[in-house]
């Protein structure tokens, strides 16, 4: 009888994700052209390179670190991140933060030829603080950045996505 009920329970779960559109995101088919690529970029440590990487292997692209290796070359023109923060006085100051993640890039083929003109993504996030949540508001801060990452990071692949050969 219990069996009977985990049973009818899985049922139900299952029944209910499949009504409500979930799926496990699928790897987007890309062209020939992009299966191998480099990142090209002065800042390869940086911590939105290091999750766009992530993500376009995460996408069945093969990452290099030879261009020569490449069949294309992501070019990470631009990486801005901005936090702009306005204070309200008081006897507690409290803090309104906007932090931009602003990523320009193109793609080129092995030849040279422009896959994807020159770009511009831009992400915001926005958040409030007060002198006694400066921890909490680091770590805050710390979320959203990565969040952004992993936002632009997926735009990126999914314009690639749209490359056709």
């Amino acid at each position: 009888m219990r069996k009977l009920l985990q049973l009818c329970i899985l049922f139900c779960l299952t029944l209910s994700l499949s009504a409500c559109g979930f799926a496990l995101r699928q790897p987007a088919n890309f062209a020939p052209a992009l299966q191998t690529m480099y990142i090209n970029t002065s800042t390869p440590y940086d911590p939105f390179v290091q999750t766009l990487q992530r993500a376009l292997i995460a996408n069945n692209i093969d990452v290099v670190n030879d261009p020569k290796k490449a069949t294309s070359s992501l070019n990470l023109l631009s990486i801005q991140e901005v936090n702009n923060m306005s204070a309200n006085g008081g006897i507690t100051i409290s803090g309104f933060y906007t932090a931009y993640l602003i990523v320009q890039f193109s793609l080129t083929d092995t030849k040279g030829n422009i896959l994807i003109a020159p770009n511009t993504l831009q992400q915001s996030q926005n958040f409030t603080s007060n002198a006694t949540q400066v921890l909490s508001g680091n770590l805050t801060a710390a979320q959203l950045a990565s969040q952004m990452d992993q936002t632009i990071a997926q735009m990126i692949v999914d314009q690639l996505a749209k490359v056709q050969q």
